[in-house]
Order: C-alpha cells, then structure tokens, then sequence
C-alpha cells in the first residue's frame, strides 16, 4: 500500500552553507521501493544542496569513507536559482529498493548546504509504492 514519509524540518533551524546533517526519518518497516523524492527549501534564495539515502548498518556510516560508499543508495546534486523556486521533486522511476539494514524502521538521509546556497532549514518527502518486512 502507497504511503508518504516525511521530515519537514530537518534541522530545527536554519542549516548554514557549508553545513551538512544527518538526520532519520521514521519509515515503520524494513524495506520500502521509493517512487517519489521532494525537497523544499524553506527559505527564499538560490539552492545548491545535495541529498543522500544511505542504508545504514548496525555500525552505521562514514560519508568521508569510500569503504562506506556501498551503502549509500541516492544521491542528487540540486541547484536552483530563486527564480526557479528553490523546490525540487523526483519521480524516481524504476523505483529505488530501500533496505533497512539497521532494523530501525527508519530512512537514513544526508543533507549538504552548498557554499553559494542559502542558509534555511528544508522539507524531505518521499512516497513510497510497495513496502515490507524483513527480506
């Protein structure tokens, strides 16, 4: 059954240029297909950001770490100048298998603000079609 989930607050403030977050969102099961990715930013100005959906482990992850690298599953590289509405939306098509390898039920995301961004605080959406316990 299709279900959205979202975080649509990552930061609890603003998340300066140059700054990156990691940050989970409560999914409720171990694997899902994402169909849809939707990120705003929440205030006005040029974006220039980059999302990631990693498949955390038990000993989590590294994004400094190549060795690492194999369990990240998405990443986009989104810049917009305001004008352009600092929103972006992907349909993700064939869709992306999420596998939850840590068990927590949760979607594990990485936001990066740019130099040349600017500094806001952003909403992540995701839909997703089929979804599921443990494989």
């Amino acid at each position: 059954m299709p279900f959205e989930v979202e975080d649509l607050t990552v930061n609890d403030g603003s998340l300066a240029p140059g700054g990156s977050k990691q940050f989970d969102i409560k999914m409720g099961c171990d694997w899902a297909k994402v169909h849809t990715l939707k990120l705003v930013q929440l205030t006005g100005g040029p974006m220039n950001i980059t999302i990631e959906i990693w498949e955390k482990d038990s000993s989590g992850y590294d994004p400094a770490d190549r060795s690492y690298f194999y369990l990240r599953i998405l990443r986009r590289k989104i810049v917009q100048t305001p004008e352009q509405g600092a929103e972006y939306l992907e349909v993700i098509d064939p869709t992306l298998l999420f596998f939850d390898r840590d068990l927590s039920g949760e979607v594990h995301c990485r936001l990066l603000n740019h130099d040349g961004g600017t500094s806001s605080d952003f909403a992540v959406s995701l839909k997703c079609l089929e979804v599921g316990e443990q494989l």
